[in-house]
């Protein structure tokens, strides 16, 4: 380099940004439709070894009951959008 500045392009994310979300921790939305999308996080409770739904025995239990119809469909979406695909 000439001793000059460099300057490096902002990453660009598309679609929401989970903070905090560790392997092995629960992917619960803790929001409501109405938070700016920059300060959304998830549960991040642990998860029971081997469960195939990334949610903590509360949230899963939740999950399993009647709830709404995006409560059911939840696990769907967060599991494309953790494993890097689109919702």
């Amino acid at each position: 380099m000439d001793g000059g500045l460099m300057f490096f392009e902002p990453e660009v994310r598309v679609g929401p940004l989970f903070y905090d979300r560790r392997p092995h921790q629960c992917c619960w939305p803790m929001w409501g439709d109405s938070r700016n999308i920059d300060t959304k996080r998830v549960c991040g409770a642990g998860v029971q070894v081997g469960s195939k739904v990334p949610y903590c025995p509360d949230h899963l239990e939740r999950q399993r009951g009647p709830g709404s119809k995006s409560e059911r469909s939840a696990p769907r979406v967060l599991l494309k959008l953790t494993e890097g695909g689109k919702a």
